[in-house]
């Protein structure tokens, strides 16, 4: 189904996560950090407009911030270094604007565009696979796509 935003509130609280998510998948590409400075104040903003019922409820934004931060945390952790702090907070980010349901569909299609991309990435440029390739970029556009389509 497609989304379509029926009230002024809906298309801010889009245009807001849409912005942030284009920002940091750029800063992501270019110098493969995840900025605080925008990360956690989308976290915020995404749990207000929960609050608001601008986005879902509130519940729905707190769960969906834990369960992206939790989620990640743990891939982090496991990885050790393969994945940083950064890709942590903007799941959670994430998670706050969409919810906790939409977490594992974000995360399953950027696991997927991340792969794909990423072999295409390393092969094209004839680079090995210790070359760190950036999952912002995987993780905004997978989010884009459940935006409006889950």
């Amino acid at each position: 189904m497609w989304r379509h935003s029926s009230s002024p509130e809906e298309f801010l609280s889009g245009a807001v996560f849409f912005s942030l998510l284009l920002l940091l998948a750029i800063i992501d590409l270019e110098h493969k950090l995840l900025l605080n400075s925008l990360t956690l104040p989308g976290i915020a903003l995404g749990l207000l407009f929960g609050l608001l019922g601008w986005t879902s409820s509130f519940w729905t934004s707190l769960l969906g911030a834990a369960a992206g931060f939790l989620l990640i945390l743990v891939i982090a952790l496991i990885s050790r270094g393969g994945m940083g702090m950064g890709d942590v907070k903007f799941m959670a980010m994430i998670g706050s604007f969409l919810g906790w349901k939409s977490v594992f569909y974000v995360l399953f299609g950027a696991s997927v565009l991340g792969s794909v991309g990423g072999i295409l990435y390393l092969y094209l440029t004839k680079q090995d696979r210790k070359t760190p390739i950036p999952f912002g970029p995987s993780l905004a556009t997978a989010a884009l796509i459940v935006y409006f389509l889950v």
